[in-house]
């Protein structure tokens, strides 16, 4: 996964069509899989909203696939990285060892690395959006 550049609307990323299966899963998971309490909460947003997220990146992803495309560049909004960011904890949380591989198409520490890289650039979009009100 790449940065290509971000400010308090959005990021744009570059990423792996796994990375983007992994997003899409985790996403599938909240919207379909997983009874979520306090769903809005954990998410940034009712699950309508959510699953329009999972509309968007499911054609991607399929693109990729015919194509046989081995990266993409994605604009997200702060949303819906927020939304990102919280499908991703809530299978960490929610999903067991045993199973996560199967349903994620993922290992914890691939979804951790992920993790990794996306929580400090929401962190730099909403401290960009204080400065921005401030000014």
């Amino acid at each position: 996964m790449q940065v290509k550049g971000f400010d308090s609307h959005g990021v744009r990323l570059v990423l792996s069509r796994h990375e983007l299966g992994i997003m899409g899963n985790a996403l599938n998971e909240v919207c379909s899989g997983l009874r979520v309490a306090d769903f809005a909460s954990k998410m940034g947003g009712e699950e309508p909203r959510v699953y329009r997220i999972l509309r968007d990146i499911i054609p991607v992803y399929r693109k990729m696939e015919r194509a046989g495309a081995s990266d993409v560049s994605i604009q997200f909004s702060r949303f819906e990285l927020r939304a990102i960011i919280g499908a991703l904890r809530t299978v960490c949380e929610e999903i067991d060892l045993i199973e996560f591989r199967t349903r994620m198409g993922a290992t914890r520490d691939e979804v951790d690395a992920i993790l990794d890289i996306i929580i400090p650039i929401f962190q730099k979009m909403k401290e960009a959006e204080v400065s921005a009100e401030d000014e």
